[in-house]
């Protein structure tokens, strides 16, 4: 059983003197059955350490019903990483940010009545109390202290960006100790007197993150912690990215002098990421921008990380490990490191089958809502995806003004099955006029749940759908909605059939990939397409938005894919030109 120690003179372990030289990657970001390929990565680059984020959404999906199985089982995760010789840190949160779906909260957290996020609010803390339990009940003998791997905990996460609620942030480190928890914990902000006012805590080591002018920023820790280790949490060596904007990369080498200066001044560090892997599903966040417009994040995490999306060094990787052999005693330079994984190209192939969604709501949504008002998703119970919502209006009538209140975060109108008009959060007028032709007019509005705030004070209200209602003719409510939750998890009842025409998007288009091989890593590109969501053999790549970019393919993991026929479905919510698909062996961002 070891401890670690912190101490003036520095970080022990067992006694022996520790630099933590670590690797953030996200188990549930990574295929777990590549864990084992990232992690010798890792410890091939002379790094002594794993650390993770522990995402709350991802492992209690609905409240008190928790998942720790797949790509959320982090209690295999964490042993594998101590087989293969690795301390671990885990940051369980509750809040994470990490450009990931409101932060990592569960949705659900929504509908508690007087819910107040992070901070000492009773309903709040009554809930991480029942997450806790679950989770670190799993974890507890995994700490070094039980002959583990786990070295540390982190309390909360950059809470100094967000509030200041000390209280709120002891009651954490009581929960924390009180289920079994004896490891060090610590705190990780900005570099600065207002984030470290606001995020540390009395009696808790304090750790800072920043990505450039690593001296001012351990200079900033050192003079609110005189005389403790320092500690870089997070070293970004890239960013995340979002949907319009793009791709910024970092030069290697001007990342790998920054790093040095970490190291020459003795502080131990976390690389942010060292290998960011995949938001697989609707699991991204997004940020509200000081204009106050809406930015969510692509599906790859790259991040421009030590590791590409595919786990693969890149030129980082070798400048970094340079450093890793001169600042790491231990570090065993012989250790040979894992190659790229193989990739194919596996060609063109064609979407043969198409259900539309209008015409499949009763198959991929067995009950529907009836509601007077426009219900939003986490009202119904509902956290990811998609919702459509259906009225109708009586006519005829020449004109009628439509105007929505609030859609989080696109909207799409049809009415009487034909597309009228698109809206987006960032949009000032969600007013449309129509002719309603029929006695009975069908209105249908679909809204796509684009991916919940992850950061800042933004995050308290982030409810998607259809917020507030429909106003007719700027008199009245539209009441009387039948509204279908599309989460998409399960789309095996859809009614498919021959494509003999483009489909009236949106919808679903169905094809095969013949693998006659052991199945290598690709790439997915839905070249034709415009904005949707993509598939393979059921499993939720994520999105794709052509019209914005910079991403334009989706990896595919080889352990996703099987030798013979696979089923890759295409969600297209706007237009598709051609029914034809792409397998590359290059990522396009």
């Amino acid at each position: 059983m070891k401890r670690l120690e912190i101490k003036p003179d520095g970080l022990f372990l067992n006694g022996e003197q520790i630099r933590i030289l670590s690797g953030a990657m996200h188990y549930f970001r990574i295929h777990p059955d590549l864990w084992e390929d990232r992690l010798l990565k890792l410890k091939a680059c002379g790094l002594n350490t794993v650390e993770t984020y522990v995402p709350w959404n991802l492992h209690e999906p609905k409240q008190g019903v928790f998942e720790f199985s797949g790509f959320a089982d982090i209690q295999s995760y964490i042993e594998l990483a101590g087989k293969l010789g690795l301390n671990v840190i885990v940051r369980p949160g509750p809040y994470i940010c990490s450009e990931w779906d409101w932060g990592g909260l569960p949705s659900w957290l929504m509908t508690i009545p007087d819910m107040r996020i992070r901070c000492d609010n009773e309903p709040f803390l009554n809930a991480v109390e029942r997450f806790f339990a679950e989770l670190l009940g799993r974890l507890k003998s995994l700490q070094s202290t039980h002959g583990g791997p786990i070295i540390a905990m982190q309390i909360e996460n950059e809470y100094g960006s967000y509030g200041s609620d000390k209280v709120y942030l002891a009651k954490l480190r009581s929960l924390l100790t009180g289920n079994g928890i004896d490891v060090p914990l610590f705190t990780s902000d900005g570099a600065t007197q207002t984030y470290l006012d606001g995020g540390t805590l009395d009696g808790t080591w304090a750790t800072v993150n920043f990505g450039t002018d690593p001296d001012a920023s351990l200079d900033e820790l050192e003079k609110y912690q005189p005389g403790l280790p320092l500690m870089c949490t997070e070293f970004w060596s890239g960013q995340g990215m979002r949907w319009g904007v793009s791709h910024r990369l970092r030069d290697p080498k001007a990342v790998a002098q920054c790093l040095e200066r970490i190291l020459a001044r003795g502080a131990g560090v976390n690389l942010y990421m060292f290998h960011g892997g995949t938001t697989f599903g609707f699991m991204n966040g997004g940020l509200l921008l000081p204009d106050g417009s809406f930015s969510p994040f692509i599906t790859s995490y790259d991040t421009d990380a030590v590791l590409n999306e595919a786990g693969d060094p890149t030129e980082k990787y070798f400048e970094f490990r340079k450093l890793f052999a001169k600042y790491n005693p231990d570090f065993d330079t012989g250790l040979a490191v894992p190659p790229a994984s193989a990739k194919k190209a596996y060609g063109e192939i064609r979407l043969t089958h198409a259900a539309e969604l209008i015409a499949n709501l009763g198959h991929i949504c067995d009950h529907p809502v009836h509601s007077p008002n426009t219900d939003c998703m986490e009202d119904m119970g509902q956290s990811y995806g998609f919702v459509l919502y259906r009225s109708h209006m009586r006519g005829p009538r020449k004109t009628v003004k439509l105007t929505i209140l609030r859609p989080h975060d696109s909207a799409y109108v049809f009415i009487n099955g034909v597309f009228t008009k698109k809206f987006t959060r960032n949009e000032s007028d969600f007013t449309l006029h129509s002719e309603l032709l029929l006695a009975d007019n069908t209105i249908d509005i679909l809204v796509e749940n684009m991916g919940r705030v992850n950061f800042g004070h933004h995050m308290q209200a982030e409810k998607k759908g259809i917020t507030q209602g429909l106003i007719v003719n700027d008199t009245h409510y539209h009441h009387g909605w039948e509204i279908y939750p599309l989460e998409m998890k399960d789309m095996s009842r859809l009614g498919y059939k021959p494509l003999d025409t483009m489909p009236r998007t949106p919808a679903f288009l169905k094809g095969e990939l013949i693998i006659e091989d052991a199945p290598q890593d690709t790439f997915l590109k839905v070249q034709h397409g415009t904005k949707g969501v993509c598939w393979i053999n059921g499993f939720n790549l994520g999105r794709y938005w052509n019209a914005l970019g910079p991403q334009f393919t989706l990896y595919v993991p080889a352990p996703l894919l099987r030798k013979g026929a696979n089923t890759v479905e295409v969600f297209e919510i706007e237009n598709i030109s051609d029914t034809s698909v792409r397998f590359t062996c290059k990522p396009e961002v």
